[in-house]
């Protein structure tokens, strides 16, 4: 799939995809919908308040937002609780882009978790650097069909997310490091 990244109206980042002419996620922004739509209704909050385990199935993971915005608001309420995800996606890209899309929006023991996993089981930066060889040409004529309420996200951006998040070494305290470590990410990626 071809698209291009753009920024919505809570500053989180989606994706406009240019084959099928759509945004993988609303206006009101990427983590907001996620947080909203996925994890309020899912009363998962209510559901980690008496539990020591949360497993959670995230199909279409996609840019990840559901689940890393689960993890992120679990941790808030329980930081003791062992969190299972099990997640697929089939577009590496889109995988890859999950490690630098987002990361705006929860803090760095997230993020880090998320990118050390999916790290295993693709090579984000070669990933990312060949698809913005293949957008690079079409961005500016893709404006138009970007409504007002998207803001393009453009390439050089894009390949600085990439290296500042090789540099991310969150300073993790031991009990913070249990917590991660009881956090299993199963990635199934169809290359």
């Amino acid at each position: 799939m071809t698209f291009i990244p753009i920024q919505t109206k809570d500053n989180s980042i989606s994706l406009f995809n240019i084959e099928i002419n759509d945004v993988y996620h609303s206006k009101v922004g990427a983590y907001t919908e996620a947080l909203h739509k996925y994890v309020i209704p899912s009363e998962l909050i209510e559901f980690i308040k008496s539990s020591k385990q949360v497993k959670i199935l995230d199909v279409c993971y996609g840019l990840g937002y559901n689940s890393k915005t689960a993890v992120d608001e679990i941790l808030k309420i329980n930081p003791d609780i062992n969190i299972q995800i099990t997640a697929f996606e089939i577009d590496p890209v889109v995988l890859a882009f999950s490690t630098i899309f987002g990361i705006e929006c929860f803090n760095d023991e997230v993020n880090f978790l998320f990118f050390e996993k999916i790290s295993k089981h693709i090579n984000i930066q070669q990933i990312i650097k060949n698809h913005i060889q293949n957008i690079a040409h079409i961005c500016p004529e893709i404006k138009s069909k970007i409504a007002n309420q998207y803001k393009i996200i453009q390439t050089e951006n894009i390949e600085a997310k990439l290296h500042n998040i090789y540099y991310v070494n969150p300073h993790l305290g031991d009990d913070i490091f249990i917590k991660i470590c009881s956090i299993l990410i199963h990635l199934t990626v169809d290359v």
